[in-house]
C-alpha cells in the first residue's frame, strides 16, 4: 500500500531538494487529521505490525523495567529498541515521558492477528 499522501495538495515534502520526495502529511491543518486515506493507512500499517500499543509509561523506574524485560517501547508512534531509548539524554526522556509519548509494546500472538 502506498503512502497517501504521495501528491495530495496538503502534504508537504520531507526532502524538498530529492528527485523522489517523500510527502507528509500537515497534522496541524484539519483537511490532514479527518483524512479517511490517512487513517486507513495508518490500520494497515498497525495491522502489519509485530507489536501493539499498551498503556501509557508515566515514570523513568517503569520505563527501564519495560525495556529490560520487553526489549522495546512505543515512543510517538514508532517501536524503538531498549538500546535506542538507552542512549538518549536524560532530558529527552523525561520531557517524552512527560508528554505520555512511551508506551508499553505488547506482542502480538498468532491469535489476535
Amino acid at each position: 500500500m502506498k503512502k497517501p499522501c504521495n501528491g495530495c495538495q496538503h502534504a508537504y515534502a520531507q526532502w524538498p531538494n530529492l528527485k523522489n520526495k517523500g510527502y507528509t502529511p500537515s497534522l496541524w491543518l484539519d483537511e490532514c487529521c479527518s483524512c479517511e486515506k490517512i487513517k486507513k493507512y495508518n490500520d494497515y500499517l498497525e495491522s502489519r505490525r509485530k507489536y501493539s500499543k499498551g498503556d501509557v509509561i508515566t515514570d523513568i523506574a517503569e520505563l527501564c523495567r519495560r525495556c529490560d524485560e520487553d526489549g522495546f517501547v512505543y515512543w510517538n508512534n514508532k517501536i524503538l529498541h531498549k538500546e535506542f531509548v538507552y542512549s538518549w539524554q536524560l532530558h529527552m526522556i523525561m520531557m517524552s515521558l512527560k508528554q505520555g509519548w512511551f508506551r508499553v509494546a505488547n506482542l502480538k500472538t498468532e491469535h489476535s492477528n
